[in-house]
């Protein structure tokens, strides 16, 4: 019997390769299943990952927390200094305890897109989440570049669409229900693979993700 929550039908259709990967460092989103939806076999924890949508931060975090459950190091967290605070309680769902973040602030775009882009070339990091939204292809390059340098998750919570040379983007939104995270998830952008579409939640004893659904066809 196999193990997949999917029927062998949808399975068959989740293939997301469309051209042989790249050789990366990676990091499982907890699942074989949500795994195979990325052309690698998993999440490269080494390069420029932009999540946008009204569930963002809940996704980055989990993202985080899976990076931070399988890999040596912190996280650093950077934004302007008028966004919300974090809710330690709410990062601990994730594996993400408060020993395990810098928060670091920076008023103007440019000065938090050069923070980003120093640590994460600074290999002291995990992860990196950071907010920033006047990013275009030139900047989505040198941050992807610095990540691979560092050997760093780069997780940047932007609005959607232009041109970017992130390996992913997300669209998220979250699922009200029980109290635990679940979003609807819509990744549009995956190189070398194919966009996707599921529901998905977070299991807190395990820290991992897992799908519900698969949306489309």
């Amino acid at each position: 019997m196999s193990s997949s929550l999917y029927p062998s039908s949808v399975v068959g259709r989740r293939d997301a390769r469309l051209s042989p990967p790249e050789d990366r460092a990676l990091v499982s989103l907890g699942t074989a299943d949500l795994d195979a939806f990325l052309p690698w076999g998993g999440l490269p924890s080494d390069g420029l990952h932009e999540v946008c949508g009204n569930g963002a931060f809940g996704w980055a975090a989990a993202l985080a927390g899976r990076a931070l459950a399988e890999r040596q190091g912190d996280m650093f967290f950077l934004r302007p200094p008028s966004l919300f605070g974090l809710y330690p309680p709410g990062l601990q769902r994730f594996g993400i305890t408060p020993d395990r973040v810098l928060i670091g602030e920076a008023k103007a775009e440019k000065e938090r897109l050069w923070a980003l882009e120093e640590a994460l070339r600074s290999g002291c990091f995990a992860a990196v989440l950071a907010v920033a939204d006047s990013r275009d292809l030139t900047v989505s390059r040198r941050l992807h570049l610095a990540a691979e340098a560092g050997e760093s998750m780069a997780l940047l919570l932007c609005r959607t669409g232009g041109a970017s040379a992130a390996l992913t983007r997300w669209d998220v939104a979250p699922i009200a229900g029980d109290g635990k995270p679940r979003w609807r998830v819509s990744l549009q952008r995956c190189r070398g693979g194919r966009p996707a579409e599921f529901i998905a939640g977070w299991e807190h004893d395990a820290l991992r993700l897992y799908p519900t659904a698969l949306l489309g066809d």
